[in-house]
């Protein structure tokens, strides 16, 4: 099962809070926190590693946990190969996808559309639909869609932006995703290491969030279905899932909520 759990900076953190909070942060979590000189970036830092927190010990009910990263930054907690997880995070939203399955999340601003990167990175079927929007509104949310579909693609393995934005295509009605030869051999290994089959490719499925956002996660997926999950999962007789609809339960807390659980009564949560 796939879940998505996710909390919004809404607003500054007072100093007492920062200091409780950073005390359960894991040491690279505080380090990197740290690293940012806005002050805040440092808390958007801090409310990440919380939410990192929270989640591995609600889904493991542990307290003491590693975290490795692989080359480009995919978290993995040793000892726990079964419990997969992704963060993403923009603006003011930070969101966490974890699961039984290997993932990718991705979430983006609308408001960051830019018709240089379209024309640059696009492939000409998704300039289209792009471009054949009416308003300017529309179009925004449907980059935004694209985008998230390409990156929470590219994070599924853990390859990031070293996979060519330009060797896939992306269909953001039904979510599929399809590889061209111009993909690296090695990310297309590690695909199939994942389970990739003919009946099995990578899909994504969009995620309701707060309005001005697009998310997405993507996970390898049989093919007949759009759903989130696979059919053993979601039962029989399951109709087809419009690009809005999506079966995976998504928790979106403020940061006032997510202090509460984290820090009010304390405890260790990582090492």
């Amino acid at each position: 099962m796939i879940e998505v759990y996710g909390v919004r900076a809404d607003r500054d953190l007072t100093e007492e809070e920062r200091l409780a909070a950073i005390e359960y942060l894991t040491p690279e979590r505080k380090a990197k926190a740290l690293r940012f000189r806005r002050l805040k970036d440092q808390e958007k830092g801090i409310l990440t590693g919380l939410l990192e927190a929270y989640v591995i010990h609600r889904i493991l009910h542990i307290t003491e946990y590693t975290i490795q990263t692989g080359s480009e930054g995919k978290p993995v907690i040793i000892d726990h190969p079964e419990f997969h997880y992704n963060i993403s995070h923009a603006g003011n939203l930070i969101l966490c996808g974890v699961g039984d399955r290997e993932l990718g999340i991705d979430v983006e601003r609308e408001d960051r559309y830019s018709k240089r990167v379209v024309e640059r990175f696009f492939q000409p079927e998704e300039i289209a639909d792009i471009q054949a929007q009416e308003k300017e509104t529309e179009e925004k949310a449907v980059f935004a869609k694209y985008w998230v579909m390409k990156e929470s693609f590219m994070k599924l393995s853990g390859a990031g932006f070293s996979v060519p934005i330009q060797s896939f295509f992306c269909d953001r009605r039904t979510g599929e995703i399809r590889t061209t030869e111009a993909v690296p051999k090695e990310w297309m290994q590690r695909l199939i290491e994942m389970g990739l089959k003919e009946d099995h490719q990578p899909r994504c499925v969009f995620l309701p969030v707060d309005p001005g956002y697009q998310a997405a996660v993507c996970m390898l997926m049989n093919r007949d279905g759009n759903t989130a999950l696979a059919d053993d999962e979601r039962g029989a007789g399951s109709k087809e899932r419009s690009e809005q609809e999506s079966d995976i339960p998504v928790r979106i807390m403020n940061s006032s909520e997510l202090l509460d659980l984290q820090i009010h009564p304390p405890s260790k949560r990582s090492t």
